[in-house]
């Protein structure tokens, strides 16, 4: 067989085995998919479009190096660009209108491709072609304790990482899920699962494993530990802000925010407000998981 699968949130997708796939993978790769549907098929092609940056309706820096360009198309499918600053390089990807087919430019097979291109290509495809299956990716710090998690979402630098480590210390059995871009689905029972993804920012926290969402906890740095809990409204405007989207886009857009909405009528919210110590995390515990399932260690 010509392909290579791997699964993400109880979801596969299929590629090209000539592309290589980064290192942070490597957990999330299966032999075959025995399931009942494949949400995108990832393949090598030619990709030919002209490239008008003007009409780019998304564009971010992925690091120094790196630019990324992502457009709807009038047919309804999808183009995007990386640029490579320092070579200079450009690699290109289509994709079809619900991104379940996408294409990846022939030199993504190149010895000289970065593996971060094909990252973030795979990446974009699993946000798009998981958000027609109840799936979003959040911008959040995940720890589950058992099959029980939490997730801590806000800005960069306002605490996430900082508050699961205080988890990992002092809460026994505690485990990072991710401390970047977990992926959240919604099931039809409305039970909502939190999983590890390759996508774990600075911290190599590339695993496979899930947890049922118990809270969802909004960082806020303060002078001293209170814990608000929030409407379903107000957790929605929350996720909104940390959900990984196309805004520009009306057809994934629908999609995602249908899915948030559900997440936030089924899991509590929490604002936090905070000092990095363990007050905080029991606070957050014990609105969540609850004290009584752990022993904490000082």
């Amino acid at each position: 067989m010509n392909k290579q699968f791997i699964q993400i949130a109880e979801h596969c997708i299929e590629i090209d085995k000539g592309i290589n796939l980064p290192y942070n993978f490597n957990s999330f790769k299966i032999e075959e998919w025995g399931g009942a549907y494949v949400i995108s098929s990832v393949s090598v092609g030619q990709v030919d479009f002209k490239v008008d940056f003007s009409d780019c309706k998304e564009k971010s820096s992925l690091d120094l190096s790196e630019e990324l360009f992502l457009y709807k198309t009038d047919n309804g499918s999808y183009h995007a660009i990386i640029k490579v600053h320092s070579t200079g390089d450009e690699y290109f990807m289509h994709a079809s209108s619900n991104w379940n087919f996408v294409t990846l430019s022939a030199n993504c097979k190149s010895e000289n491709c970065p593996l971060s291109v094909i990252n973030k290509f795979l990446m974009l495809t699993f946000i798009y072609a998981s958000s027609f299956y109840k799936t979003v990716l959040l911008h959040a710090s995940s720890v589950r304790i058992g099959m029980d998690a939490v997730a801590f979402i806000g800005n960069s630098g306002v605490g996430k990482s900082t508050h699961s480590k205080l988890w990992l210390k002092h809460f026994e059995d505690a485990e990072l899920i991710n401390d970047d871009q977990p992926a959240v689905r919604v099931f039809g029972d409305s039970t909502v699962r939190i999983y590890g993804t390759p996508w774990s920012g600075k911290t190599h926290c590339y695993k496979s494993v899930y947890a049922n969402l118990r809270g969802i906890i909004g960082m806020k740095q303060a002078k001293e530990n209170i814990i608000i809990g929030l409407s379903p409204l107000q957790l929605l405007a929350e996720l909104f802000a940390s959900c990984s989207m196309m805004k520009s886009d009306t057809y994934t857009f629908r999609n995602i925010v249908s899915t948030i909405v559900d997440i936030s009528s089924s899991v509590r919210g929490f604002i936090l407000e905070n000092k990095p110590e363990l007050q905080a995390a029991l606070l957050a515990y014990n609105n969540t998981i609850g004290l009584s399932r752990i022993n904490y260690i000082y």
